[in-house]
């Protein structure tokens, strides 16, 4: 009689074990799904701001070049800090 209560014992233990890991593994593998598909999105914002980057790139080149290039421009509404700083100082 022991040996039978015993294995059903070992049968309860063998049966939670296997369903507390199919359990893991169902959860593992909703996790990775979950981690690819935010992944996923992250890489596709990414991308769009690098479009966004690189579409607005030529407008501050241009914005920069007419500037400098502007004989009659006041430094004070330069687009560049750093440039109207460099003047201010110069002035002093």
């Amino acid at each position: 009689m022991t040996t039978t209560t015993k294995s059903l014992e070992e049968d309860m233990v063998d049966f939670d074990l296997e369903l507390l890991t199919n359990m893991l593994m169902k959860r593992t593998e909703e996790d990775k799904r979950e981690q690819t598909a935010f992944f996923n999105k992250l890489d596709a914002a990414i991308e769009e701001v690098q479009a966004l980057r690189q579409s607005i790139e030529p407008l501050f080149t241009a914005m920069s070049t007419i500037t400098r290039n502007n004989p009659t421009r006041d430094p004070h509404w330069d687009c560049n800090v750093q440039g109207r700083l460099n003047e201010e100082k110069s002035e002093e």
